[in-house]
This record gives C-alpha cells, sequence and structure tokens, in this order.
C-alpha cells in the first residue's frame, strides 16, 4: 500500500525547515563551524552599518540565518556589530557542552529566538550591553552569565514563563495581551 498526500500543494511544502549544527568552537558568522541538513540555500542581502561601503552585502548563506533552528554544542560568540539585523531565529537548543555567548550590539541590530530557547549549556551574555529578544513560550536555560548591564526581552505574543535568572535588566513586553508567569521566581517549599 503507497500513502500519498491529499493536502492542497503550496510553495511552502518544498522547503524543508534547515536545522544548524556546530562543529567546533568559533565565532557565529564563521561558515566553517557550521554544518546542515540543507546545503546552500542561496544568498541573502543585508543592510551594512551607515555610512560603511558598499551600503548592502550579497552574501551566500553559509551559517544560520532568520528562521532556522540551531543546535549548539561548542562555544560560540555572536557578535551583533557584525550586520546591522534583526537575527531571529526559530529554535535554539545548547547542549550540556556548548555555550551561546551574545555580544553587544554597536548599531540597531539584535538577536531575537522566536521559538525555544533549551539551553542546557551557558547562556553568556557577560559582556556590557549584551540583549536577547525572546519570543518562545517555552525557554530554559540551565546556566547563564548575565552582566549587570544585560538586556533579556521577553517579547512573546503567548504566556511566557520568567526563567529564574540574576538579570542585569528585564524587560517585558507583551504586544498581543498575553500572560506572564512569575511562578517560577518564588521559592519551592519542601
Amino acid at each position: 500500500m503507497i500513502a500519498l498526500s491529499t493536502s492542497p500543494f503550496s510553495i511552502g511544502r518544498l522547503r524543508k525547515k534547515t536545522t544548524w549544527y556546530t562543529t567546533k568552537d568559533g565565532d557565529w558568522n564563521d561558515s566553517t563551524i557550521w554544518i546542515s541538513n540543507y546545503l546552500n540555500k542561496g544568498s541573502v542581502i543585508y543592510s551594512n552599518i551607515a555610512g560603511s561601503y558598499p551600503a548592502t552585502t550579497i552574501q551566500e548563506i553559509t551559517y544560520p540565518s532568520p528562521g532556522d533552528d540551531v543546535i549548539i554544542g561548542h562555544n560560540v560568540t555572536y557578535n551583533l556589530g557584525v550586520y546591522n539585523i534583526t537575527y531571529a531565529l526559530n529554535n535554539v537548543f545548547v547542549t550540556p557542552n556548548g555555550t551561546l555567548k551574545i555580544a553587544p550590539a554597536s548599531n540597531s541590530g539584535f538577536f531575537q529566538i522566536n521559538g525555544s530557547l533549551q539551553c542546557d549549556g551557558t547562556l553568556d551574555l557577560s559582556t556590557a550591553g549584551s540583549s536577547l529578544y525572546l519570543s518562545g513560550s517555552c525557554n530554559r536555560v540551565a546556566n547563564a552569565i548575565l552582566a549587570t548591564t544585560s538586556t533579556v526581552i521577553y517579547n512573546g505574543i503567548t504566556d511566557q514563563d520568567i526563567l529564574p535568572l540574576s538579570y542585569g535588566n528585564l524587560s517585558i513586553t507583551s504586544p498581543a495581551n498575553g500572560t506572564i508567569n512569575t511562578q517560577w521566581l518564588l521559592p519551592t517549599r519542601y
């Protein structure tokens, strides 16, 4: 017996969700630290920081791009100052041996996770001015290093749990009347 899909055809069904995996320690924009399940997606045009030449950069995608899933099993540093972009990933998973370090923005770009952040390793916002936007409803961080000037912004459109972290700066903005749950912050009775 052969199973056939009876779903209507759509262009969106042609693109398989891309998942990127780290292969070694390094900088986010170093293509040699990444491998994915979908090679050579094409090119993307980034707007460069104001006043730089050329005004735009056309770059072949050889590292995670907006909308992708990412699995980090090594020490990876994302420097927000590389391009003036909003980096909105889908899901980010950091394994127990991995570290995601987010360096501060020197321009208007920022790092956002629209899906879930599942961090069994380390989330490092230790550099002054680092910021992370969390939009998903199912976030977990086992170890975090947060500078007093780092910022975590919860901006989901669904209910979100506030993680029990020692925040430098905490911002909660819910554009669609989502519920903020803080029971994680209350002491547990045994």
